[in-house]
């Protein structure tokens, strides 16, 4: 049997590449002969850089705009950088973690691409988005890239959600120039528009630690900045950037990277077109993947319900393994198999060793059920 193990990360516990060693292990103990293809994925998010690494050799580098390091990616013609957001500013940062919510901003990422542009000459910059801890709709990175942002006393406001929450007038005129001459992609597995019922407040916010309090000043407050930075970039177009698919994502940035002229890309489908995926479906017999909670934001567009119908197409089943499995009526259709990776709360253990024996567990069955 030849299996194709192609995880996501398992948010706030494993990585792509954890995850996978992982049911490669459990695998390996359920089937001794079997034949085992470690190919970790992402999504746009958190992990997005190392999976890309791993497919592209000797791509990445380094920037001299943080002390704190995490670097992008150079493709081989030398055209273009890869940037992933959460490793900057993302949600397992100990760096963000440790800031009270009103205090996050974009500023660091605003200044690796401001590196970029400046220093290294880029005219290309695909950025991955998912896995921030920041809410400011992309107002510190665009006053790192030029932008200012004064409040009622004609003062530059703070880099972060406390700042927006003071914007008063904005002023696109200082924008460095090579923003608009350089070709941004948006990489995203969110569609959520920055604003309104389905926006990015209202769905993610709670998640970075704003309460229902806040909430309402805070959807106010992206809505000022939003309209003010729409009216000062004229060249954004007719259509307000903050009703466009993806501008809710990552806190916002995807809104301002679209004042920018950015195009949005799928994150998965991109990670899909860069590292093989469909050469190694092709030569597999069973496909699995996971990510840490599996509900209908699945069938969203996530990774594991892209893979799942490349594999229905090729004919090869699909097994989907998830920390917490919540509306499993609606994800069977999908894929073949469905399994909580920790089905009793009681368990303990880690996430990798609940992972590797959930694999044992699913390989097992599968065989004694004369599927193997």
């Amino acid at each position: 049997m030849r299996y194709l193990v192609a995880p996501d990360a398992f948010k706030g516990t494993l990585t792509g590449i954890e995850a996978a060693r992982a049911i490669g292990l459990g695998i390996r103990a359920a089937d001794p002969q079997a034949e085992i293809r470690l190919l970790p994925m992402a999504d746009g998010g958190e992990g997005t850089l190392e999976t890309l690494a791993r497919a592209w050799p000797g791509s990445r580098r380094k920037t001299s705009a943080c002390s704190e390091d995490a670097g992008y990616l150079l493709t081989a013609d030398g055209q273009t950088a890869v940037v992933e957001s959460a490793a900057w500013i993302g949600m397992t940062l100990a760096s963000m973690r440790q800031l009270p919510v009103m205090q996050r901003g974009s500023a660091r990422l605003g200044e690796v691409l401001r590196e970029l542009l400046l220093r290294r000459g880029m005219r290309r910059i695909v950025v991955a988005l998912g896995g921030t801890a920041t809410h400011d709709g992309g107002l510190g990175m665009l006053m790192r890239l030029g932008v200012r942002v004064l409040d009622a006393e004609g003062r530059p406001v703070s880099p972060d959600l406390a700042g927006l929450m003071r914007v008063r007038a904005v002023d696109f005129s200082g924008l460095v120039p090579a923003c608009r001459a350089c070709e941004w992609m948006i990489l995203s597995d969110v569609r959520s528009p920055l604003t309104g019922r389905d926006g990015a407040t209202r769905v993610f916010a709670p998640q970075k630690g704003l309460d229902s309090r806040q909430g309402e000043a805070v959807e106010q407050a992206i809505c000022r900045f939003a309209e003010r930075c729409q009216h000062a970039a004229a060249w954004a177009g007719e259509r307000p950037a903050m009703q466009m698919p993806c501008s809710g994502a990552a806190g916002g940035l995807g809104f301002a990277f679209y004042l920018l002229g950015a195009s949005p890309l799928s994150g998965a489908e991109y990670i899909i077109d860069q590292t093989g995926f469909r050469d190694a479906l092709e030569t597999s017999d069973w496909l699995i993947t996971g990510e840490g909670r599996a509900d209908t934001q699945t069938l969203r567009g996530k990774l594991p319900f892209c893979l799942a119908g490349l594999a229905r197409q090729a004919g090869v089943p699909v097994a989907l393994l998830a920390g917490e499995v919540r509306d499993e009526q609606a994800l069977t259709p999908f894929f073949d198999t469905i399994m909580a990776v920790r089905p009793d709360a009681t368990m303990t253990g880690s996430a990798f060793d609940h992972l590797r024996r959930a694999a044992f567990r699913l390989v097992s069955d599968r065989r004694r059920g004369g599927h193997g």
